[in-house]
């Protein structure tokens, strides 16, 4: 069952081998998708005509947990076993948790000053949120929520495609601390492995003061100083120096 089924305007009724009901959905896009046992597994609410939010619950008969939700303003978060947050997205970007909160990874899903689309960093991000159910982030539009269970498939694109209407009103991107710092050391430790490598290489000569750093390393220092982001020496940065950051708080069902 796809979100194509559900365009044809029907009730759609889907039962497993048992006979035991699998998903429901009516024409205003709300539905169940139901766990053999018969509790809900996704929760389809239409509020008004094109705006759906999906609630997904774990199987437990009493008090089942949130284990993520989505709306289709394009914010959504998934949680961990702890409750706490492990994947918080909004229409700027989105920020993925351990779960200690400790951040793994940040992205934005546009830069507004470049109008160069971002995919979550490096690959796809992929989340078992239980046994049946799978999220996997491509991009701000491609977000899959897929249910599987019984030789039953169900799936949902839960993501969103965003239309910048002004730009004014988008928060001026801030660089993180800690990144700006990263990047600092990196270049900084480059150049000092390249000095120690000429020390060891040119140990006798009278210009070994004078030897260039490599091409790379001098594009990168020059770089990072032209950005206004001159290399900090080594010292002892102060952790507690956080970002201000904006997450979702943790959901606990009573």
């Amino acid at each position: 069952v796809t979100q194509d089924a559900v365009k044809r305007k029907e009730i759609i009724e889907k039962y497993y081998f048992t006979k035991q009901k699998f998903l429901t959905v009516f024409p205003d896009n709300s539905g169940t998708v139901f766990y053999p046992s018969g509790n809900p597994a996704i929760v389809l609410s239409s509020h008004e005509p094109g705006k759906t939010c999906y609630i997904i619950y774990d199987d437990t008969d009493d008090s089942p947990n949130t284990l993520a939700i989505f709306s289709s303003d394009s914010h959504g978060a998934c949680y961990h076993d702890n409750r706490s947050i492990r994947l918080a997205i909004n229409p700027l970007g989105g920020v993925l948790l351990d779960s200690d909160g400790h951040r793994k990874k940040k992205w934005c899903w546009k830069d507004f000053t470049q109008t160069h689309i971002h995919a979550p960093p490096i690959q796809p991000i992929v989340i078992s949120l239980s046994k049946y159910l799978s999220l996997r982030v491509n991009s701000q539009e491609n977000i899959s929520l897929q249910f599987s269970c019984l030789k039953k498939n169900a799936r949902f694109n839960v993501g969103v495609k965003m239309k910048v209407v002004s730009n004014e009103k988008i928060p001026k991107h801030r660089q993180d601390d800690d990144v700006i710092y990263l990047k600092d050391m990196q270049v900084y430790i480059r150049s000092l492995y390249a000095r120690i490598d000429n020390v060891f290489k040119y140990a006798k000569s009278s210009k070994l003061s004078k030897i260039p750093l490599p091409d790379f390393i001098s594009k990168k220092m020059e770089k990072r100083s032209i950005q206004g982001q001159p290399l900090m020496p080594i010292s002892g940065k102060n952790k507690s120096e956080t970002t201000n950051e904006t997450t979702f708080p943790a959901v606990t069902v009573t």
